[in-house]
């Protein structure tokens, strides 16, 4: 005998009463109208199979961006800059005089509502923002959606309806407004221009036969030589500013070379030859020429060739070290007390910390559970559980608490709850499960209810 094979849909002998259902919609549409409004003769069981074909809230609930839209509207309400505000709109005239009066915004919440969604009841809360200066409200009422008009946009949360009104209030003022009042900067002051020096002053008093020309310029500047001169020898370099570009002066000058250091011929290792002491050259005064800078720049000529040092000798040669025994001391005493706190710092031993923190597996378990926790909270039209821990007095490791929702999501009290659990996040993760479960068993067993009503 072959098995039975349940073909999907009905038999062809049981046809669908399309008709009925169509006069049954028409009914109850011409019974709504003749209400005014009223849904009472739906039964409950009507509206819950409803809920499965079509969605009475519209879309999805509308999305908020994560952000304190409150406090901006606040903000951008009582700030006092006049200059923020453009008068283009009366709006824009009655947020200044708002300003000045001190005039907040206010919400309007409602009741909670019964909404049904997807074979079961849920509240939702719908929230207005209110501005005093223009009177107007945010969201705008809406009407029937059968006549065009979107349906109001209701939450399963307060607070997400209170943000979604005020994105729409600060949407409004900021096509009114110029600047964000939280986003705005003075602008930079320019500072003056610095005075003219008294050296370009006087070339500009001076004849025209007697300015500089440029072209002499240039080919004094190809005269200045650009190599180093003999050392023995002082460096001097002239440099003539153009009449003609009112630049700041520049001064080419050549760095010194490092002096070497004297090595007597046959040092001794207990007295050595001291060097003789340089004298610096005496600088040659300044020239007051009109409109030339002069750099003297002297160099000491070595006797000899400077001798290249290996990078691991110390800096004073050896016979000088050895010289002087009371110098010797201190830098052995001060060698010696110096390097402790690096010789300490050195000893301690580093912690070890992994890349990933600690309790790595701990953190993944606790966003695994939560992302599925709030799927199943918008599938299911429940609130997201609020983890409430308390420290245990006797044992200040351990911690106890349970899983709190809000009072529109209809779930019993105690259904998820730990006691003396090693670990915050530990507890956290623990009430976790028991919600979780819970929440797969009633999705469960909303399932068969749907479908023991639609067989």
């Amino acid at each position: 005998m072959a098995p039975i094979v349940q073909t999907p849909g009905l038999s062809p002998l049981v046809p669908v009463p399309w008709a009925g259902v169509r006069a049954w919609l028409d009914q109850a549409e011409a019974t709504q109208a003749a209400t005014g409004g009223s849904t009472a003769h739906v039964t409950p069981s009507q509206l819950l199979a409803l809920s499965q074909l079509a969605s009475f809230c519209g879309s999805d609930e509308p999305d908020v961006s994560r952000q304190d839209h409150v406090s901006k509207l606040m903000r951008m309400s009582s700030s006092r800059d006049p200059e923020s505000v453009v008068a283009n709109d009366d709006a824009g005239a009655g947020l200044s005089q708002a300003r000045r009066l001190g005039a907040a915004p206010t919400f309007e919440m409602s009741d909670p509502i019964e909404v049904p969604f997807r074979g079961a009841f849920q509240l939702r809360w719908h929230c207005a923002c209110v501005l005093p200066w223009c009177a107007r409200r945010f969201p705008p009422p809406s009407g029937d959606a059968e006549q065009g008009k979107e349906p109001p946009a209701l939450f399963t949360n307060k607070k997400d309806a209170k943000q979604y009104a005020a994105m729409l209030a600060v949407a409004y003022l900021d096509s009114v407004t110029k600047d964000v009042a939280t986003s705005r900067t003075a602008p930079r002051e320019t500072p003056p221009l610095p005075p003219p020096k008294q050296e370009e002053q006087q070339e500009k008093q001076l004849p025209p036969e007697q300015q500089p020309t440029q072209q002499a310029e240039q080919q004094q500047q190809q005269q200045t030589p650009l190599t180093q001169p003999a050392p023995t020898e002082p460096v001097a370099i002239m440099v003539q500013p153009s009449p003609a570009q009112h630049a700041p002066k520049q001064v080419a000058s050549h760095l010194p070379p490092f002096e070497p250091i004297p090595v007597a011929s046959s040092p001794s290792p207990l007295h050595p030859q001291p060097s003789p002491p340089s004298t610096p050259p005496t600088p040659p005064p300044p020239s007051t020429s009109q409109g030339t800078i002069t750099t003297t720049i002297s160099t000491a000529a070595p006797s000899s060739p400077r001798l290249k040092r290996p990078l691991d000798s110390p800096t004073t040669p050896e016979p000088t070290r050895r010289s002087s025994p009371l110098k010797t001391d201190r830098n052995q005493r001060h060698r010696s007390s110096s390097p402790a706190a690096p010789d300490a710092a050195a000893d301690t031993p580093v912690p070890f910390a992994s890349p990933q923190g600690r309790g790595a597996e701990a953190a993944a378990e606790q966003s695994r559970l939560f992302g599925a926790i709030a799927r199943l909270c918008a599938h299911l039209g429940v609130s997201q559980p609020q983890y409430r821990l308390t420290q245990d007095a006797d044992r200040p490791s351990f911690f106890s608490g349970h899983a709190e929702f809000s009072a529109g999501s209809r779930v019993p009290e105690g259904v998820a709850v730990a006691r003396g659990v090693l670990g915050k996040r530990q507890a956290r993760i623990h009430i976790a499960e028991q919600v979780l479960a819970w929440m797969e068993k009633e999705k469960a067993r909303r399932q068969k209810l749907v479908d023991g009503m639609l067989s």
